[in-house]
């Protein structure tokens, strides 16, 4: 996954590098 590049957006982690994004239901923040 993505280390620099994640940031955290409204409950959401969004990757731009690798497009990855991981909802609040996903438990990750």
């Amino acid at each position: 996954m993505c280390e620099e590049s994640m940031y955290h957006r409204h409950c959401k982690y969004v990757c731009p590098n690798h497009g990855v994004i991981m909802d609040c239901a996903d438990t990750f923040y």
